[in-house]
């Protein structure tokens, strides 16, 4: 089967793990066999992304991108100009045409995967109406559950919801946010998946001391970083107890201040944004990974962690509800420091009771590549009939 993907965000130069887990599924589809491709619309204007995009479209006066990533097509449109900026339906025309010319030149798909309605949900369920592909849609985006949406992409999102033929959601959480968007609005759950060939157990485990923690993460406010800290100096201060804070971003400059006046710069690193194999590393040295997120859809980096056969802590932010259960971490009331502080010390305390190697047989049953392509193909095939 011949499918296109179209992410609404993908990864760029500046930053090649953005939106990692859609590379992931487009290679794990044509592992199984099935053609893939993608077709990657401009990030939002109102994202630095976005912004970035831009820039890049007037200094190189590129209309259309035409390359390969990991020999997948890629076809990308960096830029739809200013009319479209104001005007979201003269959008189509230019999506239109990069599709025809993907079908010219890659043959037309039989289906298409899009992932978040804004806005590549919204230009695929175009392209369902138009050219007569079916489409389904999997939401990512923690802006529906944070109510972060303008009141043109509210309309544009039900646009898309009620123009595909099947919905998605990656948690139940995120489930419920779409049904009250557009009420009796029929969501499947289906997970990203994780390539358990890759993420695999260290070689060689850590060694015992010090304790390490890991946090992986685009440090930014919702990640509550800061609430980390303070509960990891509240629990271990002076201890021989490590944190490993991986990623970049705008609170970075105001979290390595506040981890200085918690008198925790020998047992806080900031280690900043690292590639896939990075991560990997990481993980191979820690031995359990934290998420304090106020609000998270997924959690890639949970089951990355838990592929590698570590627990994990997690605040009750949407998606880890629906990962993290009794045999492979704790979870956390959102914004609570003094319960994050116990997790923590809990974690700790009983390290050795958890099962790694259970852990990560656990996580490939329920994400690996083979799991999460098996239910993909009965939904396209579905559609397709």
């Amino acid at each position: 089967m011949h499918v296109l993907l179209i992410p609404s965000w993908y990864a760029t130069p500046e930053n090649p793990q953005r939106g990692s887990f859609f590379r992931t599924e487009a290679l794990a589809l044509r592992k199984a066999g099935h053609r893939v491709g993608l077709l990657v619309p401009p990030s939002k204007a109102r994202t630095w992304h976005g912004l970035r995009e831009m820039r890049q479209h007037w200094r190189t006066g590129s209309a259309e991108h035409i390359s390969k990533d990991h020999d997948l097509p890629l076809y990308r449109q960096p830029w739809w100009g200013w009319l479209p900026m104001v005007y979201p339906a003269a959008r189509i025309a230019p999506l239109l045409r990069l599709f025809d010319r993907y079908c010219a030149e890659q043959g037309k798909p039989d289906v298409i995967h899009a992932h978040s309605a804004l806005y590549g949900g919204w230009l695929a369920a175009h392209l369902r109406r138009l050219r007569g592909v079916p489409v389904v849609l999997t939401e990512h985006s923690s802006a529906l559950i944070r109510g972060l949406l303008f009141p043109d992409q509210t309309a544009r999102l039900r646009d898309a919801l009620r123009g595909v033929d099947r919905v998605l959601a990656v948690s139940d959480a995120l489930a419920q946010a779409l049904e009250r968007y557009v009420p009796g609005l029929r969501v499947e759950q289906v997970a990203n998946t994780i390539d358990a060939e890759f993420f695999v157990p260290s070689p060689v485990p850590p060694p015992p001391q010090p304790f390490t923690y890991a946090l992986i993460a685009n440090l930014n406010a919702n990640k509550r970083v800061d609430l980390l800290l303070r509960a990891f100096a509240d629990s271990f201060r002076g201890q021989g107890v490590r944190l490993r804070i991986a990623g970049d971003g705008p609170e970075r400059a105001r979290l390595e201040a506040l981890a200085q006046s918690l008198g925790l710069h020998s047992q806080v690193e900031f280690v900043g944004r690292l590639s896939r194999e990075g991560v990997r590393d990481l993980l191979w040295r820690s031995h359990a990974l934290v998420s304090s997120s106020r609000v998270e859809t997924f959690g890639v980096t949970l089951i990355e962690a838990l592929a590698c056969g570590l627990p994990v802590i997690a605040t009750r932010s949407g998606g880890p509800q629906s990962i993290i259960h009794a045999g492979n971490g704790l979870l956390t009331p959102v914004d609570d420091a003094p319960a994050l502080a116990a997790a923590l010390r809990q974690m700790r305390d009983d390290y050795m009771r958890y099962d790694h190697a259970a852990i990560r047989t656990d996580c490939v049953a329920r994400y690996s590549e083979a799991a999460v392509v098996r239910q993909l193909e009965t939904i396209y095939h579905e559609v397709t009939r």
